[in-house]
């Protein structure tokens, strides 16, 4: 958390609900009014974090002291080794005798007469919220009672959940700035958010995503892309975010494999990701995107072995594919195509152990290519997205 933010918390005015209150309504004048945060001064107390991985212990003095793991570790070596030996003896009913196991109704998680525990804040509308989750599961999930049914679409359409007046405050709320730059989106609407997401529109969800799973500057460019007017050149209070940017070279030529050297090099650092081709003078956002674009496409080919197709699938297919022409073309060069959304193979017992890693390694990659296009406001192919979809 930032500095603000401890000081907000945990400081002298963290426990005045007044201050709480007018935070949540009106941010900038809780951050500038008579609160005393900017009149006092401050004393920070920190120290590190004990390494649970050595076995560090944390006395009460507020000190950290190191025990004796050797017993330790070779008692979980051993608990490791039984629960190997009992796994591989004991029988999967599903990969020995094709027995599929009972389906758990997604709805049953839903069922129940309080919000999850991850929701600590106290309002009166509470219950109200408690019971339009039930209500939102049971049209969403109705179709588990009875049975099988083909048809899936849920009795109510999610515009009907959505309420106007609790979304129009949490849009106030994200799009500010100071909330933005402080990192002091309020509980209330992240707890609500992740615990009833049907109570605000898409693009709000999208919104509150950002604020609070990426950094700062993340958020802010988002913000400042869905509300362009707060970056205008005439506004004495512009705001703009620093992003830095790593830009590489690659070549066309066997991309898959240059992208997986990409994402083992830069699928965990913070900075925006460009593209530029070999022998090209383009860069910036059009080649990005194209790179994203290409490498969908390549996880898609036959020859990696990696999703469930048809027999005839990827080698016949007609121009009245809803997927269009261009994806018709795609088909004649060996690529799995399906209106239904891209399944993982699956492998079987007598697959050799070089085959398996290599597949493990692809689907591995494939999270790290993800999680950045997620990450960087990237677009991928629409054929790739349909088995991944944001709910």
């Amino acid at each position: 958390m930032t500095v603000y933010q401890a000081i907000r918390q945990f400081g002298a005015g963290g426990s005045d609900p007044n201050a709480e209150l007018e935070a949540e309504f009106d941010p900038a004048s809780a951050l500038l009014g008579s609160s005393g945060l900017w009149a006092q001064t401050h004393t920070i107390y920190y120290r590190p974090v004990p390494d649970e991985g050595v076995g560090g212990s944390t006395t009460a003095s507020g000190g950290t002291s190191l025990v004796s793991t050797s017993s330790s570790k070779k008692k979980s070596k051993s608990l490791t080794s039984s629960s190997k030996n009992s796994s591989k003896s004991k029988k999967d009913p599903l990969w020995h005798e094709g027995i599929l196991p009972e389906p758990t109704p997604p709805y049953l998680a839903y069922l129940s007469c309080k919000l999850p525990d991850s929701v600590s804040v106290s309002d009166p509308c509470l219950p109200v919220l408690t019971l339009l989750r039930v209500i939102h599961s049971v049209c969403r999930y109705w179709r588990y009672l009875y049975w099988p049914v083909i048809n899936d679409k849920p009795l109510l359409p999610p515009c009907e959940f959505i309420n106007t007046k609790v979304a129009a405050k949490a849009q106030r709320q994200l799009q500010d700035p100071v909330v933005i730059m402080t990192g002091n989106v309020p509980q209330w609407l992240q707890q609500i958010g992740a615990a009833c997401p049907f109570l605000f529109p898409f693009e709000t969800r999208q919104m509150l995503f950002y604020s609070v799973t990426f950094d700062r500057d993340r958020a802010l460019q988002r913000l400042l892309d869905s509300v362009p007017e707060l970056n205008s050149t005439e506004r004495e209070d512009r705001v703009t975010p620093r992003l830095d940017r790593r830009k590489r070279t690659i070549s066309r030529d066997n991309i898959l494999s240059h992208a997986e050297q990409l994402m083992n090099d830069f699928g965990s650092s913070r900075p925006l990701l460009e593209i530029q081709y070999d022998n090209e003078v383009g860069t910036g956002l059009g080649p990005t995107l194209e790179f994203y674009a290409l490498v969908s496409q390549e996880l898609q080919k036959k020859e990696l072995d990696l999703w469930h197709s048809e027999s005839s699938i990827g080698e016949n297919i007609s121009s009245e594919d809803s997927l269009g022409d261009a994806n018709s073309k795609k088909g004649g060069k060996g690529y799995v195509i399906s209106g239904v959304g891209l399944f993982p193979k699956p492998l079987g017992k007598s697959v050799k152990a070089g085959h398996v890693s290599k597949v493990k390694t692809k689907f591995k990659f494939m999270g790290k290519f993800m999680a950045k296009a997620v990450m960087d406001s990237r677009m991928v192919g629409y054929t790739f997205l349909v088995t991944s979809k944001i709910k």
